[in-house]
């Protein structure tokens, strides 16, 4: 059934949205996208965390249109993410 199989994606999206909020409530915290995959992504093979985390950056930066979510350093070499300040 395609709606059935539409929707099953979706929630899984909105699920992994909703993990990655959690992770940045945790105490007021910041993380990397790569410790927010080694998080979610901990029981999976390493192998796997490279396109996991183009999958992670995606949802960030759509929370991050949202407003949901910030950048909170932004070097060349690291940026960090955090919840926004609604």
């Amino acid at each position: 059934d395609g709606k059935a199989k539409i929707r099953e994606y979706l929630d899984h999206r909105m699920a992994r949205h909703n993990e990655i909020l959690a992770i940045l409530e945790i105490e007021n915290s910041q993380f990397t996208s790569d410790e927010i995959v080694a998080i979610i992504y901990a029981n999976y093979p390493k192998s796997l965390w490279s396109s996991a985390k183009k999958s992670v950056n995606l949802h960030l930066y759509e929370l991050e249109k949202e407003g949901r979510v910030c950048k909170i350093s932004n070097s060349a070499s690291e940026v960090k993410w955090a919840l926004a300040n609604l």
